[in-house]
């Protein structure tokens, strides 16, 4: 009886060992799948919308797309930083429009994967967005210009620019492409070396200016009034001078002004600029001399419109230079003429001097 029961006990213990490794060896149910594996792969990844930082799902539901910014590590390993989301690539990390070496700072990027713990996502999928031509810039005068705002073709320093809807304008409008105006474009360049401007930079057109001898010269400073090459110019407060001072505006003297035209013609002179006193000439005949080559002094007589004879004290020096004859040539009667700026006892000193063949 006792080895019966033993033995049935055996057969008993035997089942629910083999029951139980039977067991052991089934596979663990399946898990729920993590946050955005299901849809990491399926989900479409569009460049142009860029990732509000903190939005929810985003990199696991939703594409984080941005601007790549920080990286560190090395292809294929490599870590970046898109729309504030770190980004982890490994080697299974599938590329559109480009591959892990495209990843670089300032390139547009979209990216889905697994969320980790910290915010982080495991690249499933990245999208490069394509490289943009390079722009090119060019300015000049605009010339050829032809067809209606904001559709515009134009030639600047040889170069055909054309603008569209798209085309932004700086320093004036579309309306303000003249031929003639100075600007810039910036845009790409295509096959046909066309421009297609973003970008267009119109330049400030210059403010009217003359020059000339001043002439009918009124007022006082700083209120002046005169007159260069026929048009009046006015002067005030505001009016900054150049090579001279509001004083140095004299009947005679050359100068320049540069500002806004009134509808009379009239210049009010931002800018007026005084040219240097022209360098006094004088001819005659030499009536005494003194001194010694190279250093001398002789004095000029010259007729005047009253019928006396005007005369002028002259000195040459080192730097004086002799034409038609040298400075042992002038003498008693030698007939010359004299350029070179006055000093302040009234002399000469000669520049050029410059004898006439004897008669």
């Amino acid at each position: 009886m006792l080895p019966r029961r033993y033995a049935l006990c055996s057969l008993v213990a035997l089942a629910v060992f083999i029951i139980g490794c039977s067991n052991a060896s089934k596979p663990p149910a399946p898990t729920a799948p993590t946050q955005g594996s299901a849809s990491s792969s399926g989900s479409s990844i569009d460049l142009d919308t860029a990732t509000v930082p903190g939005t929810v799902g985003a990199g696991s539901d939703k594409p984080v797309v941005g601007t790549v910014g920080q990286s560190s590590g090395a292809c294929p390993d490599l870590t970046f930083v898109l729309a504030n989301v770190t980004i982890h690539l490994s080697s299974t990390t599938r590329f559109e429009s480009g591959a892990c070496s495209d990843v670089r700072a300032g390139v547009r990027a979209g990216a889905i994967g697994t969320k980790n713990a910290d915010g982080s996502i495991n690249a499933v999928r990245v999208k490069i967005a394509p490289a943009l031509p390079p722009l090119t810039h060019v300015e000049g005068t605009i010339s050829g210009l032809g067809g209606i705002c904001p559709a515009l073709t134009f030639t600047l320093s040889g170069t055909t620019v054309h603008t569209t809807d798209k085309t932004r304008f700086e320093g004036g409008t579309c309306a303000d492409v003249q031929n003639g105006a100075r600007a810039g474009a910036i845009g790409s360049k295509g096959d046909d070396s066309v421009i297609a401007a973003e970008r267009v930079k119109i330049a400030p057109p210059p403010p009217p200016s003359a020059a000339g001898p001043v002439t009918s010269l009124s007022g006082t400073c700083p209120a002046l009034i005169f007159t260069l090459s026929g048009t009046i110019v006015h002067t005030t407060d505001k009016t900054v001078f150049e090579g001279g001072a509001c004083a140095d505006v004299k009947e005679g003297a050359r100068a320049g002004a540069a500002g806004p035209k009134a509808a009379d013609g009239s210049i009010t002179a931002d800018r007026v600029k005084i040219g240097p006193p022209p360098v006094p000439a004088v001819s005659g005949t030499v009536s005494s001399t003194g001194g010694t080559c190279p250093a001398l002094t002789f004095i000029l007589s010259s007729a005047a419109t009253t019928g006396a004879a005007v005369t002028t004290t002259v000195r040459a020096g080192e730097t004086t230079r002799f034409e038609g004859g040298t400075c042992a040539d002038i003498k008693v009667r030698a007939r010359v003429g004299v350029i070179g700026p006055k000093a302040a006892d009234g002399a000469i000193e000669a520049r050029m001097v410059k004898i006439a063949p004897p008669k």
